[in-house]
């Protein structure tokens, strides 16, 4: 997964466009010690990397994940969003 400063990001490309969207699921695990919050967004591309405009933004605090090894947690978004078919976009974390 490439690294952004202190920020991991993957980009991802859907077959068709989806609308109505609320959340984004990811597999995490705690490693060490957990403090402060984790923020999840979904970006559009810039010459391959995050274009630093969200699409979708979701904060929870880190002490949520709590598994030592790896479950799915539900970021969910303020508001519904859309995503386009065939275009790229990244999930920064």
């Amino acid at each position: 997964m490439p690294v952004f400063g202190d920020e991991l990001a993957q980009s991802f490309v859907l077959s068709s466009d989806q609308s109505d969207l609320k959340s984004v699921q990811l597999r995490l695990m705690v490693v060490g010690e957990v403090e402060g919050s984790l923020t999840v967004t979904i970006e559009g591309d810039s010459n391959s990397a995050p274009n630093g405009t969200p699409v979708m933004t979701s904060t929870v605090p880190a002490l949520a994940v709590t598994s030592k090894t790896g479950a799915y947690y539900a970021f969910y978004a303020q508001s519904k969003f859309d995503l386009t078919g065939k275009k790229t976009y990244w999930l920064r974390l």
